[in-house]
């Protein structure tokens, strides 16, 4: 929303619709939890973009993230809170250390969600004419 103009009034209204957007993302995210884990880890860390000092919404990204194995993902995500945080001399929460740590360590194996292609995934079935 008029993003290269910079009027007071329009701080209100672009704080709402980031906050909006936030919440959509999230929603849509555990809507997709169990269907299309990747899509909802990519909706976590999209929300997580929009809320850098979010110690909340970087544990949900998290998650996701490691829901499908992605460790390294997880250490990233983890790193740009921390970074954050320390640009205006905060840290994450204990919880969210802890999570990080445990998330970090855990070795997961993802599902085999086959190919992803256009953000679903893909499975090749035989050919039944054999």
């Amino acid at each position: 929303m008029c993003q290269a103009q910079d009027y007071d009034w329009l701080e209100q209204p672009r704080e709402q619709q980031r906050r909006q957007g936030i919440r959509a993302r999230l929603h849509l995210a555990e809507l997709l939890a169990d269907s299309d884990p990747r899509q909802a880890a990519a909706l976590s860390q999209a929300a997580a973009d929009l809320a850098p000092y979010s110690d909340d919404i970087a544990q949900r990204a998290m998650q996701a993230l490691a829901r499908i194995g992605d460790t390294a993902a997880v250490s990233a995500r983890y790193g740009r809170l921390r970074d954050a945080l320390q640009d205006i001399d905060e840290e994450p929460s204990a919880e969210t250390i802890a999570l990080a740590a445990q998330l970090q360590q855990t070795d997961r194996t993802a599902p085999d969600y086959g190919d992803v292609r256009h953000g679903r995934p893909y499975v090749h079935l035989p050919d039944a004419s054999r």
